[in-house]
């Protein structure tokens, strides 16, 4: 539940506009037309690819500077 905002939170939401109302959108002044934007994009129009999480790879430890691993190097 701690993924939920709190009660009074700013809340937002993704707005697709179509190109052809894009000037109208970011001109757009009057509250009550902007609200006209605010409509459901159709289902058939959206696209959406698949992007698997990659995996996690263990951590290599590293000597600490000044080890005795680094002799054999001078």
């Amino acid at each position: 539940m701690r993924r939920f905002h709190k009660p009074d939170d700013e809340k937002c939401a993704l707005v697709i506009v179509p190109q052809a109302e894009r000037d109208d959108w970011l001109g757009c002044t009057n509250p009550e037309f902007a609200c006209s934007f605010l409509r459901h994009y159709p289902t058939e129009q959206m696209r959406a690819w698949e992007f698997p999480v990659p995996s996690r790879s263990k951590k290599v430890e590293l000597a600490p500077p000044g080890s005795d691993s680094q002799i054999g190097l001078i």
